[in-house]
């Protein structure tokens, strides 16, 4: 008997891997990150999400051409699976840090109103007044000239 219980045993360990590999969450697995081609997951909005392919990396964001046609600037890491991001180069951006502003929304296209909460090269991140927020190149905004909060 203690022969065969000694035989049992390799079997049952692989058995007990096998179950922990299965059962180890995806985010303690190693995927290799997203780079130009890649088929990823694009956060869109609310927390929403669409497929997309990385189409150019810029620094820290991503441009990923969605499945449904759309185009648009994401942060390289909230990709699935995220890209790994970089430094921009030392682009001027004609807006700065607070600005109001009319900016695009990549989905209509239409120029909206909002606040520069960040810059990053040749790209600000602006909440429009709605609350939602995009990245769009600097020289795709305008001076938001009815003033406001």
């Amino acid at each position: 008997m203690t022969s065969q219980s000694n035989t049992k045993t390799p079997s049952v360990l692989l058995v007990a891997l096998v179950a922990a590999a299965a059962l180890t969450p995806a985010c303690n697995r190693r995927t290799p990150p997203s780079t130009i081609g890649s088929e990823v997951e694009v956060p869109i909005n609310n927390g929403a999400t669409a497929m997309g392919r990385v189409v150019e990396q810029y620094g820290k964001l991503v441009r990923a051409s969605l499945d449904d046609g759309y185009d648009t600037w994401v942060l390289a890491v909230d990709l699935e699976p995220p890209a790994t991001p970089s430094e921009p180069p030392p682009d001027p951006c004609s807006v700065e840090l607070g600005d109001r502003v009319r900016a695009p929304w990549a989905r209509l296209g239409k120029l909206y109103a909002g606040r520069v909460i960040e810059i990053h090269g040749r790209f600000a991140h602006v909440r429009f007044d709605d609350g939602d927020k995009t990245w769009a190149a600097c020289d795709s905004m305008r001076a938001h000239e009815h003033g406001g909060g």
